[in-house]
Parts: C-alpha cells; sequence; structure tokens
C-alpha cells in the first residue's frame, strides 16, 4: 500500500519525461528497503562478481536483483565510476534512485541485457511492469504488441486502442521518446564511457572547387561527408535517404553528430543527398552529407605567380553536442580525397581556372569556439559566476577544471592543395610589362632632337602601364609586400 501511494504521489509531482522513471525508481527504494536490509560487505563483494548484465532490472519483481547488477558493474568501472550517470546512487541508509539515474539503468540494460525492441508480448508486458507501467501490461498482451510495436505506439494509438488515459498516454510517450533516443556520445563496441574517448571516423570527398577568390580571401567548394562509427546503444538496422526519412521510425532514435563548419562564410547542406544506414549486428553506423558553400581561406602571395595554396574546409562538433568536448569525443581517423571528376579528368580538361588541384590531405585537431574564461576579463560578475561553477565542480569531482578543455571542440580540417597556373600569368601579366618596359627603349634610338616624339612614346608607355597596373590591382589582394 504504501509502495502503491508513493507511486501516485510521485506521477503527481515529478515534471518532464522521467515522471514513470521515478514512480519505478521509489518502487525500487521501497522494494529493497522492505525485502532485504543495506547489503553487507561479503554481499556487495558477491554482487561485484556476478554476471552483470542488468536483465533484472527488465523484469517485473525483480528490483533488488537489479540493483545488485547496477552495484556490480558499477564496482568493475573503478575510478572511473563516477562519470557514468547510474553509479552515483547513495549506498548509506535507504537506498534510493534518482529518475534520471533509474533511466540510465534502464539504456545499460539495453545494451548489455537485451533491447525491448527485440521482446515478444510476454516480455514487453513484463518490461512494463518493471517501468511502473505494468496497468498497461494486459491491453498490451490482449493487443498482441511486441517490443517492436510498443517502439511505433502513437499517443492516439494509446488511448484509442489501449484504454489508456491520457496522462498515461503522454507520461508514456515522453518515457518512451527518453528511453529510445540516443544522447551521446556513442558507446563503441570494446570501449569504456569516462575511460575511453569516443570517435567518429570521418572522410571528405571534393568533389568540385571552383571560384578561388584572392582578394576576398575565400573558395566555393562542393564535398561529400561520410561519417562512420560504431555504438552499443543503436538497436535496429536503418536504411534511409534524404533529412525527412532519417527522421522516421527507428532512424529518428540513432544518434548522429550535430556538426559546426567554423571558416564557412556561407553552406548549405542538400537534404535529398543524405543518408545513414544503421547493421544492428555489428552496431556500426554509417551517415553521410552532401555540402556545398563557401569557406574564408588565409592565403600568401610571396612567391605570385608561383604559389602554391592550402584551402581548407574545418569540421567540428558542434558545442549542442550535450557537452561532448574533444577529451570525450573526437574525430578519429579522418581522411580526404579528391573525387575522380578532379583528379582525372576526362582527356586531361581543366576544372578550375587559374589554378591545378593536386591533392587533398586531413587531421584532426581542437577547436575552441568560445573561450569562456578570456571573454570573462579579468573581474566582474560573469568572472564571479564562472569561479564559483568552477569550484562547485572541482568540490564535487575531485577533479580540476580547465575551462578551455571544457570549451575545446573536436575538430578536422581537409586541406585542398591547389597550385598556381604559372604560364598564364608569365604570358598575360609579367610578359606584357617585359614587353610594354621594353619598348621605353626605343626612345633612346630616336633622334635626340626629336623630342616631342621621344616625350610622346614614353609618356604613352607610361599611361598604359599605369592603366595596366590599376587592373591587375583589382584582381590581386591588398598586401603588405610585393608580389
Amino acid at each position: 500500500r504504501l509502495s502503491v501511494r508513493m507511486v501516485r504521489v510521485t506521477r503527481a509531482t515529478t515534471p518532464g519525461v522521467l515522471r514513470y522513471a521515478a514512480a519505478a525508481a521509489l518502487n525500487l527504494a521501497l522494494a529493497l528497503a522492505c525485502l532485504a536490509p543495506p547489503l553487507a560487505s561479503a554481499q556487495l563483494a558477491t554482487a561485484a562478481a556476478a554476471p552483470r548484465q542488468l536483465c533484472s532490472c527488465q523484469i517485473d519483481g525483480q528490483m533488488p536483483q537489479c540493483m545488485q547488477e547496477v552495484y556490480g558493474l558499477c564496482a568493475t568501472a573503478g575510478e572511473y565510476a563516477r562519470a557514468i550517470p547510474m553509479c552515483n546512487i547513495d549506498w548509506s541508509g535507504v537506498i534510493a534512485m534518482s529518475p534520471a539515474v533509474f533511466m540510465e539503468v534502464l539504456k545499460a540494460a539495453s545494451v548489455l541485457c537485451r533491447h525491448p525492441y527485440q521482446f515478444n508480448v510476454t516480455e514487453m508486458a513484463s518490461f512494463l511492469g518493471a517501468t511502473a507501467f505494468g496497468h498497461l501490461a494486459p491491453a498490451f498482451v490482449a493487443n498482441g504488441i511486441t517490443g517492436a510495436f510498443m517502439t511505433q505506439l502513437t499517443k492516439e494509438e494509446l488511448t484509442d486502442n489501449l484504454n489508456a488515459s491520457l496522462g498515461d498516454a503522454m507520461m508514456f510517450m515522453e518515457g518512451k521518446n527518453t528511453f529510445l533516443e540516443s544522447t551521446g556520445p556513442p558507446l563503441n563496441r570494446g570501449k569504456m564511457p569516462a575511460r575511453d574517448i569516443a570517435e567518429v571516423q570521418l572522410g571528405f570527398n571534393v568533389r568540385q572547387l571552383s571560384e578561388i577568390d584572392e582578394v576576398k580571401f575565400e573558395f566555393h567548394v562542393a564535398f561529400d561527408l561520410v561519417m562512420h562509427w560504431s555504438d552499443m546503444n543503436i538497436w535496429a538496422d536503418c536504411k534511409a535517404s534524404g533529412a525527412k526519412e532519417i527522421e522516421k521510425g527507428p532512424c529518428q532514435y540513432v544518434w548522429k553528430p550535430q556538426l559546426a563548419f567554423p571558416n564557412a562564410r556561407s553552406y548549405e547542406i542538400a537534404d535529398g543527398r543524405s543518408t545513414l544506414w544503421t547493421d544492428v549486428a555489428t552496431k556500426t553506423a554509417t551517415y553521410t552529407l552532401d555540402v556545398t558553400g563557401t569557406f574564408a581561406a588565409p592565403m600568401t602571395f610571396r612567391t605570385f605567380p608561383m604559389d602554391a595554396q592550402d584551402l581548407p574546409i574545418t569540421v567540428a562538433f558542434s558545442d549542442s553536442n550535450n557537452g561532448l568536448v574533444r577529451r570525450v569525443m573526437r574525430w578519429a581517423p579522418v581522411a580526404a580525397q579528391l573525387d575522380a571528376k578532379i583528379e582525372d579528368t576526362e582527356g586531361g580538361k581543366d576544372t578550375l581556372s587559374g589554378w591545378t588541384v593536386e591533392a587533398a590531405s586531413a587531421r584532426e585537431h581542437g577547436h575552441v569556439g568560445i573561450d569562456w574564461l578570456e571573454m570573462a576579463g579579468d573581474s566582474g560578475p560573469m568572472l564571479d559566476f564562472m569561479l564559483s561553477l568552477k569550484a562547485a565542480s572541482e568540490a564535487m569531482t575531485n577533479v580540476t577544471m580547465d575551462f578551455r578543455e571544457q570549451s575545446t571542440y573536436s575538430a578536422a580540417t581537409c586541406n585542398i592543395h591547389v597550385k598556381r597556373t604559372t604560364v598564364f600569368y608569365m604570358l598575360n601579366y609579367i610578359m606584357i610589362v617585359v614587353l610594354l618596359t621594353s619598348l621605353s627603349w626605343i626612345t633612346f634610338l630616336m633622334d635626340p632632337s626629336d623630342l616631342n616624339d621621344r616625350c610622346g612614346i614614353s609618356l604613352t608607355l607610361l599611361l598604359a602601364l599605369n592603366v595596366f597596373q590599376l587592373i591587375l590591382s583589382e584582381l590581386m589582394p591588398k598586401t603588405g609586400y610585393l608580389t
């Protein structure tokens, strides 16, 4: 009776998507408090040595066993347990677990044991009991709702076909979406969160390069981004093409990196050409994007017209990736290539006016979007707030907080190496200047007394050079050195 009353209070007072998790968490705490005393050292050691698959957490009525498995899993994490949300549990006195932690337990169980997507009707009903939605189990059984069907349920189907109340339907949908969605970082196969850095492989395929503007220090490029990673949170196969299809069905719950292009002046991602494929057997995902844009590029012209330039395209994880900074997740490995249409043109035709595209390479590095500590200055309310935040974090984690590290995200830069077509500039620029300058020597072959004609030729050549210089100045950047 006490358990039931506590569940009702929790449903009424706990906000957000974790209401049902809070109810189950309270059931768990009460069950452990009533059925067993706090675990003794020997019991904890036994729990640590037992299999840690968290399967009990998915079965109705096995919450005490679930808690033992959770503790055993956290015990193996050792010094890295503090970074795992479900391991931040107060084991002294009455055992309790916050809604957020209970949700992490359910997500971990879906990876280490079985994902509810694979449950049959009976297993799905038992899972509902474990998550404080046991009162919906008879309707699920009567309608043959398996785990796969559960992931597709809508609020209308819950109320119209399964006779769920509107409140239960809304809480179920919020909880379902939170449970199925992976917020990242991806759980790479064979890696441990907090101990290992999550990695996402990145490849650039440069399809087209045009409009290198030396005056504006920018270039226009079209390229493909190919991203590949392993994620133990992948629970269904997904094959989608186009942005709309990627946000439907199981594909919408697959973790995908949020990207930023730090040196882009403008860019566009073609919605119809993006693709997402997942393989549940290998727990891998491949995500491709078609990007077109104008990017800024620093250039040097000290060796003009025999200069070569590296045109950069930088792709970084966005700071909207829930704090997935470089020490947590990074691009690795990275690679770049030129599309066959650029590298091996038919009949040796040109693809870029005035330049030759020679190669493309890529490297991973850190990217600081905003250095918050630098922006805070030497004094003021912003600095006081950040220092108080730093002190609170260090007191909680016993780890020194580095603001710059917390603002550094992984980035990958593709450098497109281009070389200027020297012959064109030699014939059309330098040779013209040489020719005009050489013509000035004609005045020395003329009669010294023919002053009018000699001055006329000199002034004409001077004006020609002046006009030529004005034309060139519009085509060349304004630098502080001779080119």
